[in-house]
Formats: structure tokens, C-alpha cells, sequence
């Protein structure tokens, strides 16, 4: 088939990378595939072999360009799709899924639209009613957990295609020759909804563990204020801020403990790197986070922003060599359900059988 994909950019963030791994698969599988970056960022991610990218050469940095760009970005995305002439476009993201929608009305080409935040986040009254007039029109939604699904269901009605989907994970290169060191690791934006300060708070309540370290990957807006939270908090010492960072799998590789302390997510790709790289888990249910971790068999649980829980759960792994290495051990074997190949099938069965009802 001829597939034309679209997401916001290549630059660093999970909805690029969750639309690239599909990608690179759909490629694999010998189709032919072309990809969309919106926004024209500098690349992060590597693109594959095989893979054609397209970029508007307009952006939307300064005032007048935000306020031409939507207007502009929609006629873009029409002309590539008549361009194209693709078998079908697939689309991730709130604010781009209701764009592509609208660019390709009335081309009689079916577009796959995939939510990548929780399924209950308020957008804002005019988000909102972008997804309420076009997310109809799609000819199915890919939502990244059940209750994500049963939650757009009620949303815009039964009559909405929808499947709950895992995300596809890339291939996690753990090298067993780098020794564990006592780390504990962090890989995420500097941004509200992953409330990275909840971390820092919690490792600066750890007492006697002085030889441990809290190492984070990741930029965004909040970077530089969480850098002076670990200056008043006095951990800043123990603390490394590393900013973008391409080679992800070599901490993954030497950390002794991973925390996602999101208050917010759809599937975090994070968290699935670090159980795919066998290390041990810690997340709050803010999110449905017991569709992907088991509490306490692959990972820990804690109630939503519960800090002194947080502390308490790390001192007890710092302690406990034994739990960390059970943990870390079952968590790996989250590797089957969430591999590309495993994962794109499911999701190529339901556009083919969806494209071939709508026949």
C-alpha cells in the first residue's frame, strides 16, 4: 500500500517517535511510505532507509507566521495527500489530527487518527471543538489503552471505529558489559504534565544514600526551574541535568532504578524503554498506568503526586538489590507485546478491514 504518514516533527517528543517506529515497520513490510514532519524542526530522530520526508518550508516562530501557519499547514497537507495520492494517511496527535481531517475533506481518502495524551485531558474550548466536528470523519482512532477507547466511546459515540493499541517500541540495546551504578534515572520533558519536580523533592528526602545519584535526560521549559529546585532542595550536587540526549540506551544500560513521575500520559514510550531494558519501575496512577505495569511483579504503582510514598519506595529498592534485579526481571518480558512488528500487524489488520467494509 501507499501510506502517507503525518505527525508534528522529527524533533524530540513521543508522538514523532511512535509515528516513525510505525514507519519504519510499514517500510519493512515493503510498503511504500511517506512522512510528514509539520513543524520544521531540526531532526532528533534517525530516519530510516526507505522512508520519504516531507517539510513545509514555512514555520511558526513569530506572531504572524503561529497565525498563518494553521491555515497554511491544512493546504499543505492537501496538496501532498491529492500529490500523493496515498491508500490512506495516518495522522497522530490532538491538535494535528483535527487538521488533517479538515485538509483532506472530500478527497475520499480514509485517515487513521491516533490520541497520544490521556484520554480525559481538557484541550481548551476551541481544541475541543476542532475534535468535535471532524473526529467522526476519521475512519478509525487509535487510542493507546482500553481506557482510552471506552472513554472516546462516550465521547463521540459508538458510532467512532476505534482500537486500543499498544505502542510499538523500538529496539532496546542494552549493553550487560556496563556495570550497574546507583542511579536512579529519569528520561522525559522538563514540562508540567511530567512533573519532574516530584522526582527531585523525593530524592532530596532520602537520607544516608549519599553515593546514589539522580540522573535526568530531557530538556523543555521547565528545565532551568528545576535546576534551581535541586539548588534550594541542596541535591544539586548529586543531581545531572543532560539535557537532549540521543544514546537514551547506555543509562538505560547503567541505571538501578527508573521513575516516571508523570501526572499525565497516554502510553509513555519512557516507561516502556526502561521495562524493555530490565530495570525496575516506579509511576503514579495518574494515568492508566496498570494497563502497562503490573504492581509490584514489574513495577511499583503509587497514588498520584504522593511524594513521601516516592521517597519511601526508593529507599526500599536502594536497600533491596534482590527486589530491584525480580523486578527488573519481569519487567523485560513486556518485550513481545510491544515489538513493531507485533504491534503494526494488529494495527494493519484493522485498517484493511476497515478500508475494506468501507468499499
Amino acid at each position: 500500500m501507499k501510506i502517507l504518514a503525518v505527525a508534528p516533527s522529527l524533533n524530540i517528543g513521543g508522538i514523532g517517535r511512535h509515528l516513525l517506529v510505525f514507519a519504519k515497520q510499514f517500510v519493512a513490510d515493503g510498503h511504500e511510505v511517506s512522512y510528514i514532519s509539520c513543524i520544521n524542526h531540526d531532526d532528533f530522530y534517525e530516519v530510516p532507509e526507505g522512508l520519504t520526508v516531507f517539510k513545509p518550508s514555512f514555520n511558526n516562530k513569530g506572531k504572524l507566521d503561529r497565525l498563518l501557519y494553521y491555515p497554511r499547514i491544512v493546504n499543505y497537507i492537501r496538496k501532498a495527500i491529492r500529490k500523493e495520492k496515498p491508500d490512506f494517511v495516518i495522522v497522530f496527535g490532538e491538535l494535528f489530527n483535527p487538521l488533517v481531517l479538515l485538509a483532506s475533506k472530500g478527497l475520499d481518502v480514509p485517515v487513521f487518527i491516533g490520541d497520544m495524551t490521556s484520554a480525559d485531558y481538557d484541550f481548551g474550548r476551541v481544541k475541543q471543538f476542532l475534535r468535535d466536528v471532524t473526529y467522526t470523519s476519521s475512519a478509525g482512532l487509535i487510542c493507546q489503552t482500553q481506557f482510552s477507547e471506552e472513554y472516546k466511546k462516550k465521547q463521540f459515540g459508538p458510532q467512532l471505529n476505534t482500537i486500543a493499541l499498544d505502542n510499538p517500541i523500538r529496539e532496546v540495546r542494552v549493553d550487560s558489559s556496563v556495570p550497574k551504578e546507583k542511579v536512579i534515572l529519569y528520561v522525559g520533558r522538563f514540562a508540567w504534565e511530567k512533573a519532574p519536580h516530584r522526582l527531585i523533592e523525593a530524592f532530596a528526602k532520602l537520607e544516608n544514600h549519599e553515593d546514589w545519584r539522580l540522573v535526568m535526560c530531557g530538556d523543555g521549559p521547565l528545565l532551568n526551574e528545576n535546576k534551581a529546585l535541586a539548588e534550594r532542595l541542596n541535591v544539586s550536587s548529586r543531581v545531572s541535568f543532560l539535557g537532549k540526549v540521543k544514546d537514551v540506551d547506555h543509562y538505560l544500560s547503567l541505571a538501578s532504578i527508573y521513575v516516571l513521575p508523570s501526572t499525565l500520559e497516554g502510553f509513555p514510550n519512557a516507561l516502556a524503554e526502561a521495562m524493555i531494558a530490565g530495570l525496575p519501575v516506579i509511576v503514579f496512577d495518574g494515568f492508566p498506568s496498570h494497563e502497562i505495569v503490573n504492581n509490584g511483579k514489574d513495577g511499583i504503582i503509587l497514588p498520584n503526586g504522593d511524594i513521601d510514598a516516592l521517597a519511601k519506595t526508593l529507599e526500599d529498592l536502594i536497600l533491596d538489590e534482590d527486589k530491584r534485579k525480580s523486578l527488573g526481571t519481569e519487567a523485560a518480558k513486556i518485550r513481545p507485546r510491544l515489538d513493531p512488528k507485533t504491534v503494526s500487524k494488529k494495527l494493519f489488520a484493522f485498517i484493511e478491514e476497515t478500508i475494506a467494509t468501507k468499499r
